[in-house]
């Protein structure tokens, strides 16, 4: 390799100052690497160059200007973020995303008080990209991460990047012999070119993105009004859960917010397994305190997410009963008399776990004298209806004036906790259904 072989672009377009980087390398690569997955480190052994690292506008898609940098190993970000946006840290806030962002924000102002000549930077949302984000498995990314919660984002997907590689990964076949400045030089005219092409076409391609927004701005207005209204007719808080949106929305855009002092209305709560283990640990404090329990928690959630299993199963059935009414078919059939036969055998189990649990509690109130004209709910017998239209007597299903008393507020308390675990499983689902949608629409 000719070490002369500077390019003419030097330090005046995309790539960094090539002497600041080396200078600066000795306190980079005492950085922990995000990216060194033992592949990419074998398969560019013994190379000058192993890749680059680099910015671009989240918004526009543009390459900035300094932003790009010479990997000698692994995936370092740093550098190419002090270098490319110093021109930047004038603004009060940033939208910054990162494939990996939730591992790259650990220790970074730490990072920054060792690193040569580092600006400082302004509060910054720290988003994951949307075609990244499906596949980070914590809640939090999700949530604090996610650029759809986050007001001022609009549409930005934060992967326009990976619309870059797309081009420049073919483009750095032709480049791997060059030198090391007829590269950069060569990389240079190619990026001026991708954003020129970018500029040309920005007007053209906002007719198109508005033009599809108004499309599906009338079916989503008309989507979250008809949820609005479902909700407000089975009671739902709608007004409190708009409340905890405003507070959100009002801490989230203030500059000197602090992410812990915030809490998200958009993150799901506990699930149904993290909720029948806090019950458990209710009942081993009520153990613990009395010496004993009125009824043991775990035979209660046991039954109330038995007769959840048995309610989905229920629904699974009529759904395809619909199903079949449409269309006559004899595999819908069989396999709907298959589905039956199994939720028989759940039903009848069910009822022996009932007995052994809140079937007690009701036989000793039975027994009280102000219980004695109540009409208990009794469950009907398979040989008078099928098994999807079995209704289960849950707790929520007896009277009032049993749901009140107090030797039933353990079996209440069970049920909706469950029920609320449940319904945010549900809600987990519907979003990350969501989420995908979005992908699959900002590739399209």
């Amino acid at each position: 390799m000719d070490k002369d072989d500077r390019p003419l672009t030097h330090g005046a377009a995309f790539f960094a100052k090539s002497l600041t980087i080396r200078n600066g390398w000795k306190i980079v690569l005492k950085m922990p690497r995000l990216s060194s997955f033992k592949a990419l480190t074998n398969q560019y052994s013994g190379k000058v160059v192993a890749g680059l690292v680099a910015l671009a506008c989240a918004r526009s898609g543009m390459i900035m200007a300094g932003g790009v940098v010479d990997l000698p190993k692994g995936e370092r970000v740093d550098f190419a973020k002090v270098s490319a946006t110093r021109a930047f840290v004038q603004l009060l806030l940033w939208y910054e995303y990162y494939d990996i962002v939730c591992q790259y924000i650990i220790n970074f102002d730490k990072r920054m008080l060792d690193f040569p000549g580092a600006p400082v930077f302004p509060k910054t949302h720290h988003l994951i990209g949307a075609y990244h984000l499906p596949g980070h498995v914590k809640p939090e990314c999700k949530t604090k991460h996610n650029g759809h919660f986050v007001p001022g984002t609009g549409h930005t997907d934060g992967e326009d990047f990976e619309r870059v590689w797309s081009v420049q990964n073919a483009i750095a076949r032709s480049t791997r012999e060059m030198g090391p400045g007829h590269r950069h030089d060569a990389l240079n005219v190619h990026m001026a070119d991708y954003n020129a092409q970018k500029v040309f076409k920005q007007a053209s391609l906002a007719v198109k993105r508005y033009k599809r927004i108004q499309e599906r701005f009338e079916s989503d207005r008309a989507n979250l009004e008809g949820m609005e209204r479902s909700l407000t007719e089975f009671g739902a808080p709608l007004e409190d859960w708009r409340k905890q949106e405003r507070a959100w929305l009002k801490k989230v855009n203030d500059p000197n917010w602090r992410r812990e002092d915030i809490t998200n209305p958009y993150e799901p709560q506990e699930d149904k397994k993290q909720a029948l283990a806090e019950l458990n640990r209710e009942n081993e404090r009520d153990r613990a305190a009395n010496g004993t329990t009125s009824e043991p928690t775990h035979r209660l959630g046991r039954l109330m997410k038995f007769a959840m299993d048995i309610e989905q199963k229920q629904g699974k059935i009529h759904a395809q009963l619909s199903e079949y009414k449409a269309k006559k078919s004899d595999s819908v059939y069989n396999e709907i008399e298959l589905l039956r036969q199994r939720l028989a055998d759940d039903v009848q189990e069910w009822e022996a776990v009932y007995e052994d649990s809140l079937g007690q509690i009701v036989e000793e109130l039975d027994m009280l004298p102000r219980f004695a004209t109540t009409t208990w709910p009794a469950m009907a017998s398979l040989q008078r209806c099928d098994p999807e239209d079995v209704s289960l007597p849950v707790p929520s299903q007896y009277p009032s004036s049993v749901r009140c008393c107090a030797e039933f507020a353990k079996a209440i308390r069970t049920e909706r906790v469950l029920r609320e675990g449940h319904a945010n499983d549900l809600i987990r689902d519907i979003k990350k259904k969501f989420r995908y949608a979005w992908v699959y629409l900002a590739i399209d």
